[in-house]
């Protein structure tokens, strides 16, 4: 379950209580302020693979409906 939280005196504080164990290891990804809609770390390396004309996410779910019908 994500969790946000903030910087204060150099150490990441969560906003609402995570009930978290003590020692448990957590990962921290950092948020862009202002950033519409976050994608996955790879699409990096499939941008400008497919025309620009093409809707991926349309294209994507008709290949899923497909597939599952």
């Amino acid at each position: 379950m994500p969790y946000t939280g903030h910087v204060e005196n150099g150490v990441v504080v969560v906003d609402e209580p995570a009930g978290l164990p003590e020692g448990v290891r957590v990962r921290i990804d950092l948020i862009r302020e202002g950033a519409e809609e976050v994608l996955h770390p790879d699409i990096i390396r499939f941008t400008g693979v497919l025309p620009s004309n093409i809707d991926a996410r349309a294209e994507y779910l008709e290949a899923m409906r497909k597939k599952h019908s």
